[in-house]
């Protein structure tokens, strides 16, 4: 029997992400998959600090973290007339997950995926964009016409891959008895770490190690997402940034999962 690899399912509104990141890579810790929820007011003295610790960086433990972008678009909420990113999913160590939009013609068939945006009316929209906080990662450094931050330098962009996020388009969820349609970059971050969760099974089960930091590959591996390619993240309309396009933007990422793909890419 193999035994399941587990999931950690983290709340940032009750416990720090330092304080998260700490328990989780602790030796006594079995998860070796984690999403969080999305917290828009999370600032430095909560989180930033232990990602500076190479002891507490996650490619170093076999984890993989996985990040909601945030449901706010370009702006993260943020009213300056800037565009921003959502921390913790700027951090080069975490998968940062954006949204989408996206409609089915039947139960396995996709008629069309767009960048989540209901703007500036609307529930919300997937957050991306540049980070003027952590320099560009290895793993992106080959991205053609790569934004700059907002500050003007080279950052991280954000984010890496997208799912279904529109609640327009969302996931029929139970809670008590009753059933609704949800959506949010929160219930991406946990739909990738099933899939993250079920290639880990398999891969224990054939003698491998876990996936862990999984971006140099995912960026290395033409073919592992469907690329998204329409619309923008900018919910105010008023931004400029950022649009869809071939390839990784900061309005998708990569695009959206082939989980069959992901497995051959991960074997």
């Amino acid at each position: 029997m193999v035994k399941l690899t587990s999931v950690l399912l983290v709340d940032l509104t009750v416990i720090g992400f330092g304080s998260a990141l700490t328990i989780l890579l602790v030796p006594a810790s079995s998860a070796k998959t984690w999403t969080t929820t999305v917290c828009p007011g999370i600032g430095a003295t909560m989180g930033m600090t232990p990602l500076m610790n190479p002891e507490l960086s996650p490619k170093l433990h076999g984890v993989t973290v996985l990040v909601a972008s945030g449901d706010d678009g370009a702006s993260d909420g943020v009213t300056d007339g800037k565009p921003h990113v959502d921390f913790p999913s700027s951090s080069p160590h975490a998968v940062a997950c954006g949204g989408t939009r996206l409609v089915a013609s039947n139960a396995t068939t996709i008629s069309n995926e767009t960048v989540w945006n209901d703007g500036p009316s609307g529930p919300g929209a997937g957050g991306g964009g540049i980070s003027n906080t952590f320099p560009t990662p290895s793993y992106q450094a080959s991205i053609a016409n790569m934004p700059k931050s907002p500050a003007g330098t080279a950052g991280r962009g954000v984010p890496d891959i997208s799912g279904n996020a529109d609640p327009v388009t969302g996931y029929n969820v139970v809670v008590d008895g009753a059933t609704n349609v949800i959506g949010g970059t929160s219930a991406v971050a946990p739909l990738y770490a099933g899939l993250v969760a079920l290639l880990n099974q398999a891969r224990v089960k054939a003698g491998h190690p876990t996936l862990g930091f999984i971006q140099p590959v995912l960026y290395a591996t033409p073919g592992t997402c469907r690329d998204v390619t329409q619309t923008n993240n900018d919910y105010s309309g008023t931004l400029g940034v950022y649009i869809a396009g071939p390839g990784w933007d900061a309005a998708s990422g990569l695009g959206s999962a082939i989980g069959s793909h992901w497995a051959t890419a991960f074997p």
